[in-house]
């Protein structure tokens, strides 16, 4: 909703402003893509920048360049045909450099990989003391087991559960069975 609403003003702005929004998303996206090249070339520890993702930000860099010049100055459709694609690079280049950083993302799979070298164990059962991990069972097909103690992260929202098996899942210590 803001994102329309930002639009729809930017289309109402001076022309000085709407070439100002213009560099700004240009600006961004060059520090964006400057920030990648820097983390391939020195590879820090804390994120990892392959070659593909590399390459895919450098054509959406060169589609989002092509968009920029091509466009006149003075349409009044270049700032959100410019905001589209700004949108369109950050979601698609996020989502490669995601990928391969899943430990600075918080993503439990290589957890759950660890879990399946350990176990040579078929149908597994997983046990989270005290927290809700909801994504692992997007990594497995074990059964995940939250043990409910003092911390309120393991409370969910049931409203949408179709049917009971939540509660087999839940298990509260302080829950007389």
């Amino acid at each position: 909703m803001l994102a329309i609403i930002i639009s729809v003003e930017v289309l109402e702005a001076n022309q000085k402003t709407r070439n100002i929004v213009n560099v700004v998303y240009a600006i961004f996206l060059g520090l964006l893509f400057v920030g990648l090249i820097v983390c391939w070339f020195i590879k820090p520890a804390i994120i990892k920048v392959s070659t593909i993702n590399l390459i895919l930000a450098l054509i959406l860099v060169i589609a989002f360049a092509m968009v920029y010049y091509f466009i006149e100055n003075d349409e009044n459709f270049k700032p959100p045909v410019l905001a589209e694609v700004f949108g369109i690079t950050i979601i698609l280049i996020s989502t490669s450099v995601m990928a391969h950083n899943s430990t600075v993302t918080n993503s439990t799979r290589d957890m759950v990989r660890f879990i399946d070298n350990v176990s040579d164990v078929e149908n597994k059962t997983i046990l989270v003391y005290d927290y809700l991990i909801t994504s692992i069972p997007f990594y497995t097909n074990d059964t995940l087991i939250t043990l409910k103690s003092t911390h309120n992260t393991t409370d969910r929202e049931v409203e949408f559960e179709n049917d009971e098996l939540w509660k087999e899942r839940l298990w509260d210590e302080k829950r007389k069975l």
